[in-house]
C-alpha cells in the first residue's frame, strides 16, 4: 500500500471511529432520552389529573417578564425550592448543590438546542385540545440532574412561575418532591 492510501485509510477509519463515539454520546435527541419522556409525561398527567389544562406548546422562557431559564434557575430562585412532605432535617436538600451552576449552563444549551416545541409530539396519547384557554399552565421540558434521580421543570400559569422537582422512584416511576415559587402576581 502507498503512504497516500495508508493515508486515507487511516483519515476514515479516524473518522469512523469518531463518529461512532459522537454518536454513543449524543446520539439520542435530548427529547427522546427516555428519563425526559418519562418524567415529563408524569409531571403532564399529575397536572392533567388535578383538571389543570395544560398548554401544547413546551415553555421555553417565562411568558410574564422574559426570562430566560438561566436566570430564573440562579442560586437565589434554587434556594426557595423546598421538599414537599419532609419529615426529619436530612430529608431538606440543597437544590443548588444538586443543580449547579455549571451544570445547568450546559443543560440549558441543550434545551435551547431542542427544536421540538409541541408536547403532543411527544406525547401523542395526551389531549391537549381542551388547554386552549388563558389560565393554562405552561410547562418546560426538565432538567435531569446529573444523578439522574431529579427533573427538575419550569411551571407558569397566569398568575405565577415555580421550579418544579420530581424524584425518580424506579426506572420508568417519578414522583412529586419538591417546588419553589418564582413569582407570583
Amino acid at each position: 500500500m502507498s503512504i497516500n492510501n495508508k493515508f486515507l485509510c487511516s483519515l476514515f477509519l479516524i473518522l469512523v471511529i469518531s463518529n461512532s463515539c459522537r454518536s454513543q454520546l449524543g446520539g439520542i435527541k435530548y427529547t427522546e432520552d427516555p428519563l425526559v419522556v418519562n418524567s415529563s409525561h408524569r409531571v403532564l398527567e399529575d397536572y392533567f389529573s388535578k383538571d389543570i389544562e395544560v398548554k401544547n406548546q413546551i415553555l421555553e422562557e417565562s411568558s410574564h417578564n422574559q426570562k430566560k431559564w438561566n436566570e430564573i434557575t440562579d442560586s437565589f430562585h434554587l434556594s426557595l425550592i423546598q421538599v414537599i412532605n419532609a419529615k426529619t432535617k436530612d430529608d431538606l436538600l440543597n437544590f443548588n448543590l444538586i443543580y449547579t451552576q455549571k451544570f445547568l449552563k450546559s443543560r440549558i444549551s441543550v434545551l435551547k438546542d431542542n427544536s421540538i416545541s409541541k408536547w403532543s409530539t411527544i406525547h401523542p396519547d395526551l389531549d391537549f385540545s381542551k388547554s386552549e384557554q388563558n389560565n393554562s399552565a405552561y410547562i418546560s421540558l426538565p432538567i435531569i440532574d446529573q444523578s439522574t434521580n431529579y427533573a427538575m421543570f419550569y411551571v407558569e400559569t397566569r398568575y405565577s412561575g415555580d421550579l418544579v422537582i420530581y424524584k425518580r422512584e424506579s426506572e420508568k416511576s417519578w414522583q412529586f418532591y419538591a417546588i419553589g415559587n418564582i413569582w407570583i402576581e
